[in-house]
């Protein structure tokens, strides 16, 4: 453990040594960040068209709930995806952030229990169990832990 010969010296270093773990901080942050929006990316990617979902007899409805999967949401005209948005919490040396989609109907599409009309799908369930194990590894790696 280091020895300083004045408070200010001491000061001086742990200045330094909370920039670089601020650095440290908002990299992986970032990092997590960017593994939140692959994930995300992956789950509203889904290939089905809407000409198809119509001739199926809409599957996503409650009333008659089909047999296509309910993950990932079939991406139509990408305005979903364009949507998310990633706000920051913590101040200068940010901690941490939040996800979410600023789209009208993302309400209802991402809604955990559905809606009267529409089945759930289960979006952000799947997203963290998809996300977990990759934060996890970078932060092990990131912080050696």
């Amino acid at each position: 453990m280091a020895v300083y010969t004045s408070a200010a010296e001491m000061a001086k270093a742990r200045r330094a040594r909370a920039g670089s773990l601020n650095d440290s901080l908002r990299r992986t942050v970032d990092k997590a960040a960017g593994i939140i929006e692959q994930e995300a990316t992956a789950l509203t990617s889904g290939t089905v068209s809407s000409a198809t979902l119509a001739a199926l007899g809409h599957p996503y409805s409650r009333a008659r709930p089909g047999s296509l999967p309910r993950l990932p949401i079939n991406k139509q005209s990408g305005d979903l995806q364009r949507s998310a948005r990633f706000k920051p919490f913590g101040g200068a040396g940010y901690a941490g952030f939040s996800f979410s989609y600023a789209a009208e109907y993302a309400k209802y599409i991402l809604s955990p229990t559905g809606t009267k009309r529409m089945v759930a799908r289960p979006f952000f369930a799947e997203l963290v169990k998809r996300a977990r194990p990759r934060l996890e590894k970078m932060a092990v790696a990131e912080w050696r832990l």
